[in-house]
């Protein structure tokens, strides 16, 4: 078997070429949490063979990337369409968003090499990611040594160059996500790369497609190899394909079902009679009511960006003052009422107004409270935490935060408060084991609170 240092050198296609003699990590069929990579001993992926995986044959292989480390739960997520399909999963126990980009090289690094262990088709190669994990699976595409990116949430950047890509693209977003148009975005450019692609909307916010889009993904992808000549040909498997693709039309919004239509158009082209697909597309390009739906998707995009902006300036403003924080002024300046009252309309930009608060949550509630504890800035960590509590009061992790905040500021009875709010949601013990509530140990109400949990 080649050695490690060769393997780095490597390109993925010479990689799978290499006889796959390393010694098994996985019974086929199962999915194994945890697999050491050889190169690197600290790098680990969960595992999943097909259950009549053998060497004697090339399988197609999916990388998966998590932004927060999760191998294993990313990978159950693909485990159907895995075990349906006869793909092998490697999912990293190690990429992460918000954090260093050599964090996730490293994992690239040693994870990439690990091909050689099992017997992998070089021309199907794809890799799966969620917001800053779909990231590094598009850095791998760039490096022009696999067949597609599945991107879910995924965050719009400058050096995406998607419009020169050379891999076909698989988007997922909910409808509230808050990257929502920036994976509609993304799509767009990748449109103008002549690359296959297509993008999936699900309900739900900035999280993980359900299992049912991930069966989706993979599944185009097997439509897209039948029709390059990837794979052998299944006549019923493509029939059953294009019908699930054309109901998917048929029930989707205008403007959704538009897009819908073309890409049946693109990804059945040769292998599948796309005339009711074309004439579906045609109908639609020459209703008024469709163009009227995509200017109102334009309005609510450009509404998006306008309430984001203004939220934003408003709240840097409120922070940067000195003046001590008070929540109904912040909403009364920041229109928050407003964005609150719209985003409950089941309209396009009911769903921006969504997305608008989405956003605002996760600055409030993970990136600037995080920002202001590097600092021992609690006054101001509060501050936010106490505004992303009042959008998702449901939300008992921000009330555990805010209270740990509050504790550190050496306000007990605001620590307290928060923390009673959490436990009449959750009950967290191993929470309130936290060192960080020790100034809290003797006080009768922190007693009290303790008790609800026992």
């Amino acid at each position: 078997m080649a050695s490690t240092a060769e393997i780095r050198r490597r390109s993925i296609p010479a990689l799978c070429l290499t006889l796959a003699t390393a010694t098994m990590s996985s019974e086929p069929g199962k999915l194994v949490p945890e697999v050491h990579c050889l190169s690197d001993s600290s790098e680990t992926y969960a595992l999943f063979l097909p259950a009549s995986y053998t060497p004697e044959r090339r399988w197609p292989a999916l990388f998966i990337f998590d932004p927060r480390a999760q191998g294993k739960s990313a990978a159950e997520l693909f485990l159907p369409a895995a075990a349906e399909f006869g793909w092998i999963l490697l999912s990293s126990n190690n990429t992460r968003s918000d954090t260093a980009w050599d964090i996730n090289e490293k994992a690239l690094k040693a994870i990439v090499p690990e091909l050689a262990r099992y017997s992998i088709d070089p021309r199907r190669i794809y890799a799966a990611g969620f917001s800053g994990g779909a990231t590094v699976a598009w850095s791998l595409g760039q490096r022009k040594q696999i067949r597609g990116v599945i991107g879910c949430g995924q965050p719009w950047l400058a050096d995406l160059k998607a419009a020169r890509i050379s891999f076909a693209y698989f988007g997922a977003t909910g409808a509230i996500d808050f990257n929502n148009s920036d994976v509609r975005r993304i799509d767009h450019e990748v449109s103008q790369s002549g690359e296959p692609h297509h993008v999936a909307f699900f309900d739900g916010g900035h999280h993980w497609m359900p299992q049912d889009v991930a069966r989706q993904a993979v599944a185009w992808f097997e439509v897209l190899a039948i029709r390059d000549g990837l794979r052998s040909v299944d006549q019923d498997f493509i029939e059953r394909e294009f019908q699930a693709a054309m109901t998917r039309a048929e029930k989707a919004p205008r403007q959704l079902a538009l897009g819908e239509y073309r890409s049946i158009v693109q990804d059945f082209s040769g292998i599948h009679d796309t005339v009711a697909a074309a004439h579906g597309a045609s109908e639609l390009e020459s209703d008024p009511l469709t163009k009227k739906q995509l200017d109102a998707q334009k309005e609510a995009d450009a509404y998006e960006a306008r309430a984001l902006a203004g939220l934003i300036s408003t709240l840097n403003r409120t922070m940067a003052s000195d003046e001590p924080f008070m929540l109904l002024r912040f909403e009364r300046e920041s229109g928050l009422a407003t964005i609150r009252q719209k985003a409950k309309k089941d309209t396009a930009d009911g769903l921006a107004a969504a997305r608008v608060l989405e956003r605002l949550f996760v600055e409030t509630s993970f990136y600037l409270p995080q920002d202001y504890v590097k600092r021992h800035d609690y006054s101001r960590a509060a501050a936010v935490l106490t505004i992303a509590e009042s959008l998702k009061p449901e939300r008992y992790d921000v009330s555990y935060e805010l209270a740990r905040v509050l504790t550190a500021r050496g306000d007990a009875g605001g620590a307290l408060r928060a923390l009673s709010r959490a436990v009449a949601r959750h009950c967290d013990p191993a929470e309130l084991r936290d060192p960080d509530f020790e100034p809290l140990r003797d006080n009768p109400r922190f007693k009290e609170i303790l008790n609800q949990c026992r």
